[in-house]
């Protein structure tokens, strides 16, 4: 990366609907969204994000500007979990997994890297050389969406060998 970069970070308390995104510990930005809802809103300064999953087998995610009332962008899964596509006001990146802990993603345009996320159990870091907030924090929606999907993987798992017992 590049000497110019923006350094951010983002926290998360344990089983909470809400991630707090912050640079030099002053809240810029965060998600609100429900466990099972296919809606994750982000509040950006005073612009609000909606991040729609059109429902629960869908391998796409629509960005729609609440102010504006336009779709401006889509996050489209792989099936393996470890890749996705975004496409946001009409130039595409790719968001993909740097480690086999998923604790470290980055994403990427056409010229290279432009942001990396690392993580811990409950937030994050994340060094970027753009300053598009809105793309940054698209890739950090994807990241927690692969975890959510991780979380929610394992609680399947867990309930029938649980309830065997």
């Amino acid at each position: 990366m590049e000497k110019d970069k923006l350094n951010l970070n983002w926290k998360s308390e344990i089983f909470s609907s809400t991630i707090i995104v912050s640079k030099k510990n002053k809240k810029i930005a965060f998600f609100t969204s429900e466990l099972f809802s296919e809606t994750t809103s982000l509040k950006i300064d005073e612009i609000k994000y909606n991040f729609f999953k059109k429902g629960i087998f869908s391998e796409k995610t629509l960005i729609f500007n609440t102010s504006t009332k336009e779709i401006i962008g889509e996050i489209v899964y792989e099936s393996f979990k470890t890749k996705a596509r975004i496409k946001l006001n009409d130039k595409n990146y790719i968001w993909k997994n740097e480690n086999f802990w998923n604790s470290k993603w980055s994403l990427t345009d056409e010229n290279g890297i432009l942001t990396k996320y690392d993580s811990n159990f409950s937030g994050g870091q994340i060094e970027s050389i753009t300053n598009d907030y809105l793309l940054i924090l698209t890739g950090l929606f994807t990241t927690n969406y692969y975890l959510r999907m991780i979380f929610i993987a394992m609680i399947s798992i867990l309930i029938p060998i649980l309830a065997s017992r």
